[in-house]
């Protein structure tokens, strides 16, 4: 083999080298390729099933984001908190004697189930219910409410006289023997919770704890009150927060009142989903005077007893969105100088069906709340009015004025 032949040879070898390891790395990026999309498919596998919704509003508009529960409440007590997904726990005062409780709730997840246990055989103090919801992916979340049952003791020595919270009220009005105590309304903003109380016998120590921890922050006492406060944003937890009076005396007897704070932040104010109301004016002789405008005023005048509108006002409300929504009716900015304002009365219809009718109001007031508006839906309410004939003499109402504007909002 001469020398060319050698050079020839070493130059193959070496090329076929560079080929072998570029085959070997295209195999490893393959392979790498292949472990990501596995990957990928597992992780939508596990997490892509386990969302639902929940509401942030901003005035009329409205984001659905997704959560496992859309509501959850006790049945009976319904205003009792608002839900929210991110918050789990809360606590509900319910009446004297109760032995049990019944759970509603809503969900988006299509496959979830709920499991509740405590709701029965309650006793008086707190009771603890828990709903777990279960995930198809067996992905587990639990809530838990605080079910206060009515609480009394006997009076002694070791009673408060006084128990406050400023600002806000006790879910009853305070009583030596109740022991017992919510908070509802407590809000992320406002910074500081103020809590004053005073015991019978101001020669009795006094201990707190606060979800179970003891309160170290030295009480300040003026006139034998007793004052403390707390951070919300940093001593407080959304939802709900447990704080224990305790009264001791040297004899080694003690009573401990508890007082249930729940908090929750303010609206979170995000555009993205809003409703379109349209007031469409009546047309008729009836509405030369009296009618809707666009703005959605409403104006009565110059009418008679027995006068009832012919031509019902409409408004119309759209939901271009995805999701179903609430609205409210109320009316505000009103003017209703009638001598005898019972007199007037109006009707709301969805569609053919009457779903309200009152007294026009004297001042702001609500007219319908939690009325649902479907998805992507065209919505047609009317309203009519009547100015009734009583056999006193409505005479000194004639040339009387109402005004008002009829609003529609999503509900909060």
């Amino acid at each position: 083999m001469n020398l060319n032949d050698e050079e020839l040879k070493k130059d193959l070898e070496e090329q076929y080298a560079i080929l072998e390891s570029e085959i070997e790395e295209d195999k490893k990026k393959k392979r790498y390729l292949i472990i990501l999309i596995l990957f990928l498919f597992l992780f939508l596998f596990m997490f892509g099933t386990t969302f639902s919704y929940f509401k942030i509003y901003d005035d009329n508009k409205q984001i659905l984001e997704e959560y496992g529960i859309k509501d959850l409440f006790v049945k009976d007590y319904e205003d009792a908190f608002e839900f929210d997904p991110n918050i789990n726990e809360y606590h509900v005062f319910v009446k004297d004697g109760t032995k049990e409780v019944e759970i509603g709730y809503t969900l988006n997840c299509k496959n979830c189930k709920v499991n509740i246990a405590g709701n029965k055989n309650l006793e008086p103090g707190d009771n603890l219910v828990k709903v777990v919801v279960e995930y198809p992916t067996g992905k587990k979340i639990e809530y838990i409410i605080h079910i206060l049952v009515p609480l009394d003791t006997d009076e002694s020595d070791l009673d408060l006289k006084y128990l406050n919270v400023l600002n806000h009220s006790l879910s009853s009005p305070f009583s030596r023997t109740k022991i017992l105590y919510a908070v509802n309304d407590i809000k992320v903003n406002e910074e500081i919770v103020n809590i004053s109380f005073e015991p019978v016998n101001n020669n009795n120590r006094v201990s707190l704890k606060l979800n179970g921890e003891p309160v170290t922050r030295r009480l300040t006492k003026l006139d034998n009150i007793y004052k403390i406060f707390f951070y919300t944003k940093t001593e407080l937890n959304l939802g709900t927060n447990k704080l224990e009076i305790t009264i001791s005396d040297n004899e080694g007897n003690s009573k401990t009142y508890y007082l249930y704070l729940f908090m929750s932040e303010d609206i979170i104010s995000v555009n993205v989903v809003s409703i379109t109301v349209d007031y469409i004016e009546p047309i008729g002789p009836n509405w030369e005077t009296n009618k809707l405008r666009k703005d959605g005023i409403v104006i009565l005048a110059d009418i008679v007893p027995g006068w009832e509108s012919k031509e019902l006002q409409e408004v119309i409300i759209s939901n271009v969105s995805n999701y179903d929504t609430d609205v409210d009716f109320d009316w505000v900015n009103v003017s209703n100088n009638f001598n005898n304002p019972k007199d007037l009365e109006y009707y709301v219809y969805r569609d053919n069906k009457e779903i309200a009718s009152n007294k026009l109001p004297t001042k702001d007031s609500n007219i319908l709340k939690n009325v649902r508006i479907p998805a992507n839906s065209v919505n047609r309410f009317y309203i009519g009015y009547k100015y009734i004939y009583r056999e006193a003499d409505q005479n000194e109402d004639q040339g009387k004025e109402y005004s008002a504007k009829f609003e529609v909002s999503i509900s909060k």
